[in-house]
């Protein structure tokens, strides 16, 4: 068995667990956006960010909008 091959794989597999956990933590956040009155940096670590702009970033990423932003438009509707 080639090692190489196995390791690869295993970083791959990795990879896709790692994004498919900060999709859901970015999920989660935005659901506590639109349903608590939690604040953004209390929303941020309940998630599992320590850094309120990692977290602002990771958000933006997914959602376009900043984390206020996206809290603004969701309680509009």
């Amino acid at each position: 068995r080639d090692s190489s091959t196995s390791r690869g794989l295993g970083d791959v597999y990795k990879r896709q667990i790692h994004q498919y956990l900060l999709e859901k933590r970015v999920q989660h956040a935005a659901e506590l956006l639109h349903r608590s009155p939690l604040s953004i940096v209390d929303i941020a670590a309940a998630v599992g960010y320590n850094s309120v702009s990692q977290f602002g970033v990771a958000f933006k990423r997914r959602y376009q909008l900043t984390p206020s932003q996206y809290r603004r438009q969701a309680r509009k509707s």
